[in-house]
């Protein structure tokens, strides 16, 4: 593998884009080749968002590791330091993941980042902004002073304008289906229009739509295809843009992650153009028959409305719970909202939530970096690296083992979850209000 010059990368978010960006980094001469359906960066990746969560807290020591590295690069490097914003974040939880975070620091031999604070100091910092949020159920939250948000179109644009700039090539017409042989061996991909493009190295980067592109590709061999390694997953995000009379209010307060079980949720600090968004910590399928390979698929949704911040056709307790989020954080009077915006983020969810970074066991030639688990985007300023020593054969044994093509399985749950939110409760269909949304003319 290490040979290889000519590299097809499918899908352009920010697996695709990072990795895309390190190897024409390490070689100048490769011939890159990135595939994706539409614009770059595209509106309808999880990838493409308002604004996402970069931290380095985690109760896993391997990933905390990862994201230590990733930090330095937000805070310092010409590239994503103009979309990283500093502001602290604050966890409420009672599950013992805060402490696990204080843990990971030590075993790691490295300053403890994040420690806690009474729920009385978090309601009077930051101008009292938190006077009204409920952090019923714990008397004490975890505050990382150096965590913060990162402006996700503005920091997956400039790696994207970064690849592009050395010398990698993009195609915007989509993948229909990889080309696999009779040997089992992958030699490039069938686009939507009917073109073959080839390469030595075909790496998927393709997010919740990896399952259905395994399976139509090779829809009578089980063993290509993903099962439940890899499952499609929705959740529902909200944006409320604000009247500039009250930014001064909000602007400032860190973010903040309530786990508790009457919230669930996150929500990030307002943007430099007035918007709040919040996300609901509570995932979903949308398992669809499909009858080439003669199984049920969880897949996104087709529609464009619903995975945009068009908000047109999401189920009624989605937008609820969202918006609740919001309320949760800032109290139920929030000031100056002028217009509100929801949209599924659709991701793939493993059941460890850990990453797959591996070559495909039974498909040559064939590489998979996806399994996002709604905590992949803070490691887009790494995460190539780390998937381009996986290409090369040289990824450490550590990380190989946890993001291996079965391995995720085997950490489902106890030791070696990687995250802990965004736990699958339900289908799409079975969420209170779906049927309306369906039977709605609009």
């Amino acid at each position: 593998m290490a040979s290889s010059k000519s590299f097809l990368i499918i899908g352009a978010g920010n697996f695709g884009i990072s990795t895309a960006l390190e190897l024409i980094s390490k070689d100048s001469s490769a011939i890159i080749t990135l595939v994706d359906h539409g614009p770059i960066p595209n509106p309808r990746a999880a990838s493409h968002d308002i604004n996402k969560i970069v931290r380095p807290d985690y109760a896993d020591p391997l990933y905390m590791r990862i994201m230590l590295e990733a930090m330095k690069i937000w805070q310092e490097s010409e590239l994503y330091s103009p979309h990283y914003y500093q502001s602290g974040m604050i966890r409420a939880d009672n599950t013992g993941f805060n402490d696990g975070c204080i843990e990971s620091f030590k075993s790691l031999g490295h300053e403890v980042l994040g420690g806690y604070i009474s729920v009385k100091e978090a309601k009077s910092r930051w101008r009292g902004v938190l006077e009204h949020a409920n952090f019923e159920g714990i008397e004490h939250c975890y505050y990382n002073p150096v965590s913060g948000w990162g402006d996700a179109v503005g920091a997956l644009g400039a790696a994207t304008k970064a690849a592009l700039g050395r010398g990698v090539k993009y195609r915007s017409e989509g993948v229909n289906t990889l080309i696999i042989d009779q040997r089992r061996v992958c030699t490039g991909v069938l686009l939507l229009n009917g073109e073959r493009l080839e390469a030595d190295t075909i790496l998927l980067c393709t997010g919740p739509r990896t399952a259905l592109l395994l399976a139509e590709s090779a829809p009578n061999d089980s063993e290509i295809q993903a099962g439940k390694k890899l499952i499609a997953t929705g959740a529902v995000c909200y944006a409320a843009k604000l009247n500039p009379r009250v930014w001064g209010k909000y602007s400032g307060a860190p973010v903040v992650k309530n786990g508790l079980p009457h919230t669930h949720g996150e929500c990030n600090p307002l943007t430099l153009d007035g918007y709040l968004k919040t996300n609901f910590e509570m995932s979903f399928t949308n398992m669809e028959w499909h009858e080439p390979s003669k199984q049920y698929i969880s897949t996104p949704l087709s529609s464009i409305s619903e995975s945009t911040w068009t908000g047109t056709a999401i189920p009624r307790y989605l937008k609820e719970s969202a918006r609740k989020v919001m309320y949760h954080t800032y109290g139920n009077e929030v000031e100056g909202i002028e217009s509100e915006f929801w949209r599924i983020c659709w991701d793939v969810t493993t059941p460890s939530h850990n990453f797959i970074i591996s070559p495909h066991p039974h498909c040559k030639n064939l590489f998979l970096a996806t399994g996002g688990s709604f905590h992949g985007w803070k490691f887009l300023p790494v995460i190539g690296r780390y998937i381009v020593q996986m290409l090369e054969g040289k990824l450490d044994e550590d990380f190989a083992k946890r993001w291996g093509w079965n391995e995720a399985e085997n950490f489902a749950s106890g030791e070696g979850k990687a995250n802990h939110t965004y736990e699958i409760k339900t289908d799409l269909k079975k969420v209170e209000g779906w049927e309306e949304v369906m039977n709605s003319p609009n």
